[in-house]
């Protein structure tokens, strides 16, 4: 049986089931360890290059810099709009209010207040840049997800028939490993173990499922 699969590059052709599977994975398991925010390898080179372009400032003045904690605490609240406090439910953030809030009722400055918040403060290249995060976390789950359902289905190939191994462990190149996919059925595994997402009976299968995985990698070195 064959069938059409869509690259990651708009491209389209025609592959047996297994080898779309197996291609499948190996694209979006690339693709999410590139990422520049949640992916092992995108991280590491995202920091190299920060750490390249980050240049320390000698030229500001000291008193600047050894400002009072009260000025600084005066800042933060005039400038991000409130601060952060540590409450039995956790970090909670209190906006600060202005003379003018102060004058208003209780009931109309407690609206006004809970307007302001910290992402108010931000400038239009910042709340950008944190849309660009924001979608490149959410691109790193996208395939992060398909990768692992990809790799669920060839695990279950291989685990009701080990004969199998041969034929898709030959789709993988020349590096024949299955250390990718059993990385990514582990954070699978944590995941759904993480959001009580699967039954009893799933788990157990998705863990001797990655144990079997772990076996014929054994077996290979």
């Amino acid at each position: 049986m064959k069938m059409s699969v869509p690259s990651l590059e708009s491209k389209s052709e025609s592959k047996s089931v297994v080898e779309a599977l197996v291609q499948l994975f190996v694209d979006r398991e690339v693709a999410a360890r590139s990422n520049e925010v949640l992916g092992e390898e995108g991280v590491k080179k995202a920091v190299n290059r920060a750490k390249e372009s980050d240049i320390p400032d000698k030229s500001s003045d000291s008193e600047s810099v050894s400002g009072s904690q009260s000025s600084v605490d005066d800042r933060l609240k005039n400038v991000e709009g409130g601060h952060w406090v540590e409450s039995e439910d956790g970090m909670e953030w209190i906006p600060s209010t202005t003379e003018e809030e102060e004058s208003l009722p209780l009931s109309q400055r407690s609206s006004s207040s809970g307007m302001r918040n910290p992402e108010a403060s931000l400038s239009v290249e910042q709340k950008a840049e944190m849309k660009q995060m924001l979608d490149k976390a959410n691109e790193h789950m996208e395939h992060s997800v398909v990768a692992a359902y990809a790799g669920l289905v060839l695990g279950c190939l291989i685990h009701a028939n080990r004969a199998n191994i041969a034929v898709i462990r030959s789709y993988f190149g020349d590096d024949a490993s299955f250390a990718p996919m059993i990385r990514i059925l582990r954070k699978f595994l944590s995941f759904m173990n993480l959001t009580a997402g699967m039954s009893a009976k799933g788990e157990r299968l998705l863990t001797q499922i990655i144990e079997d995985l772990q076996e014929e990698s054994a077996a290979l070195s």
